[in-house]
């Protein structure tokens, strides 16, 4: 089960949900749950995550305009915005940074890629054109 729901796109466990309703039945009788016993195999395993957050959000609701509220949200967002960028440096030092070298054509390239997104008329392609130019530049420079 764990092999199958590792090779399907999407978070395990709900992969998994789904794989054991779907395959779920009753043995003794030669049924098993096929589409509808998938559907709730997930429906059970996602329902009470939506219940909490739907929940919060009623809460959150409530107080936003709470001055003990904004204070946190305003301490907050400096961390997340911290939080992400040390992410986006873990996944950006490996390849900009190679063996205690910088590569430089990597770096131009990113720079150059980054900038052109800025253009009014570039900001609205498609995140897939970007993956496409960034291979494509990858193939000629031979990197």
């Amino acid at each position: 089960m764990v092999a199958v729901a590792e090779s399907t796109p999407g978070p395990i466990g709900i992969n998994m949900a789904t794989y054991a309703g779907y395959n779920a039945g009753f043995a003794e009788l030669g049924t098993v749950g096929g589409i509808l016993g998938g559907i709730i195999a997930t429906l059970g395993l996602v329902t009470p995550s939506i219940i909490v957050i739907v929940l919060i959000a009623g809460f959150l609701k409530k107080f936003k305009e709470n001055e003990y509220v904004k204070g946190a949200f305003s301490g907050i967002r400096p961390v997340v915005t911290a939080l992400v960028l040390f992410a986006v440096f873990g996944i950006i030092k490996p390849i900009f940074y190679v063996n205690g070298e910088f590569v430089i054509p990597v770096i131009i390239i990113a720079v150059v890629l980054f900038a052109l997104m800025f253009i009014k008329k570039l900001k609205k392609l498609h995140p897939a054109f970007w993956l496409l130019i960034g291979a494509i530049a990858g193939i000629i420079l031979k990197l």
